[in-house]
């Protein structure tokens, strides 16, 4: 699927057919769309510095976890006390997200060329 960004979303033209959809409505509602996007990216971006952050952090204790073992006992393993670290799959919230947009946008197109 075509990635898309806010300004393909701004960019975008339909056609109009005999009884089309109300042009202003659906400018109004891409516009919501358009900031509702940008909002998204803005905070994937932002969640993927705190896991950058996170993940720099949990590798450095998990170092000086393991520089503080004396010689002869095991090593500690920082993922398997208490809770897993579980990767966060960014990549596909993002591909579902831009899919569920684009399907929005055929149903409102398509509610819209029903009237």
């Amino acid at each position: 699927m075509e990635r898309l960004t806010p300004r393909d979303i701004f960019s975008k033209d339909f056609k109009t057919a005999r009884k089309g959809y109300n042009v202003d409505e659906v400018n109004e509602f891409l516009d919501v769309v358009i900031k509702n996007f940008e909002a998204l990216l803005e905070e994937n971006l932002q969640l993927k510095e705190e896991l950058k952050k996170e993940r720099k952090s949990k590798l450095k204790q998990g170092q000086s976890l393991s520089n503080s073992n004396l010689p002869g006992q095991p090593l500690s393993n920082p993922n398997l006390s208490g809770q897993q670290s579980m990767p966060l799959p960014m990549q596909d919230n993002n591909d579902r997200m831009v899919e569920d947009l684009m399907r929005r946008m055929e149903r409102l197109e398509k509610y819209m060329m029903g009237r």
